[in-house]
């Protein structure tokens, strides 16, 4: 058979076929000898000449009609994904439907945001947002989640926390998370029964059950509920519905209380706090998005992407840099060879 000249002679017809094929359309050979198609209709003279014709098709052409499979499961998978996150949206709605009035705790990072647009978008002005301000939260960060929630048209309200106030907390154990929840949520308590609202929610989501996440237990004391984990919602699943829904946080790189870089057993204290605020704002300020200033005494040790090591090496920005950190009280300024890791400070940290 001469190959440019079968490849003419297939019609269109046929080539839609071949596409069909591809999509797991198949068709299957009874006992009598006919051929039957996954929909149930029985192969015509001219679908089976086409058919013929297909097989042919198909031989000639085995790597573009790979590449047609591979495409079409690739877009059933993707499919999959959306459905099943849309799925667990439908059923946080449901959730905040039930709950009727709520305060959300919201720290302007992706997952409060996305709790809030759900809640706004459910129960309107039956939802508030209540954000904790205090030395232990960046300063630009207040600011980020003032005005996302002005854009959402959400009620927000800014309340001040006092966990700085407390011996266990600035004493930096394991679980210093639970105290700061703590104190967060006792200020919730208060403010929400003075609203009227039965439901405080946070943002915790389903794989937050995987980390080291001291604070859940404190939610749990004072009955704190994480309607995100509830509806099995997942950080990648969040991130991709923020992202359709058109929140500026669907890329947002996790943000976590400045006393997360020092570490357990260093005294946490409002000058360190302020010195790693001062020096993540400056080194966002150059461009650096992923990043972590961790407060070792004396020393500033930068955690970034491995593929960012080259930016901040460059030319006169290392020296720029260490001389910067070096005015905000640091007497060293070092780079971890290791990168930038989220979290780091628990290596090593029993559950």
């Amino acid at each position: 058979m001469n190959l440019d000249a079968t490849r003419r002679s297939l019609s269109n017809t046929s080539r839609l076929w071949a596409i069909a094929v591809c999509l797991q359309i198949v068709p299957c050979r009874k006992r009598d000898g006919t051929e039957e198609f996954a929909s149930g209709r029985w192969l015509t003279r001219r679908k089976r000449v086409c058919y013929r014709n297909l097989r042919s098709y198909l031989a000639l052409w085995p790597r573009e009609a790979g590449l047609a499979c591979r495409a079409s499961r690739g877009r059933k998978n993707v499919n999959v994904v959306q459905d099943v996150a849309h799925q667990k949206l439908a059923k946080l709605e449901d959730l905040l439907k039930e709950m009727g009035d709520v305060l959300v705790a919201f720290s302007g990072g992706v997952d409060s945001s996305f709790l809030l647009w759900a809640a706004h978008r459910v129960l309107g002005d039956r939802a508030l947002a209540v954000t904790g301000k205090s030395e232990s939260v960046a300063t630009g960060q207040i600011e980020e989640a003032r005005q996302l929630a002005e854009t959402l048209g959400a009620r927000h309200i800014i309340l001040d926390t006092e966990e700085l106030q407390n011996p266990l907390y600035v004493a930096n154990p394991t679980n210093r998370c639970y105290h700061c929840k703590t104190e967060l949520f006792t200020k919730l308590e208060t403010f929400a029964a003075r609203q009227g609202i039965r439901w405080i929610i946070e943002g915790s989501n389903l794989d937050d059950m995987h980390d080291y996440r001291p604070g859940l237990q404190a939610a749990v004391e004072h009955g704190v509920r994480s309607p995100l984990k509830e509806a099995e919602l997942t950080k990648a699943e969040i991130r991709e519905l923020s992202r359709e829904a058109g929140l500026p946080t669907w890329d947002k790189p996790a943000m976590p209380c400045l006393s997360s870089r020092i570490p357990y057993g260093m005294v946490v204290s409002p000058e360190k706090l302020a010195m790693i605020d001062r020096s993540e704002a400056y080194l966002r300020g150059l461009g650096f998005r992923d990043l972590r200033v961790r407060h070792h005494g004396p020393i500033a040790r930068i955690e970034l992407p491995p593929s960012e090591f080259a930016k901040i090496l460059d030319g006169d920005t290392a020296a720029e840099v260490a001389r910067t950190l070096k005015g905000y009280g640091f007497k060293f300024v070092t780079l971890d060879l290791q990168g930038f890791r989220s979290g780091s400070l628990n290596e090593g940290v029993v559950k």
